[in-house]
């Protein structure tokens, strides 16, 4: 397939403006070391990561589910983390990287 001049150069320029979105949840109970967040889809025993405001991410494993939230148990220590903390599958939804801008 042929194009014309500049086509591929145009859209690649348009192209790397884009930020991908990825699907997050968000903490929304902590209790003890037991944590209750909403969404983003996850199975028994995927990691999920936390970011904390101005902290490192922490890794969450998924444990277990209640109605429409996922029960997770940290994997370290939980620095940070608060209702509304943002909640991210790494594997599955792209880096560990947030933009807080």
């Amino acid at each position: 397939m042929s194009y014309a001049p500049g086509f591929l150069e145009k859209w690649q320029a348009r192209l790397e403006g884009v930020r991908p979105v990825y699907p997050e949840g968000k903490i929304v109970e902590v209790t003890g070391l037991s944590i209750q967040a909403t969404g983003p889809s996850a199975r028994i025993g995927e990691l999920c990561a936390a970011c904390p405001e101005g902290g490192a991410p922490v890794m969450l494993e998924v444990v277990g589910f209640r109605n429409d939230r996922l029960l997770l148990m940290p994997l370290g220590a939980m620095d940070g983390l608060s209702p509304g903390t943002p909640l991210r599958v790494p594997e599955l939804f792209g880096p560990l990287t947030w933009d807080r801008g």
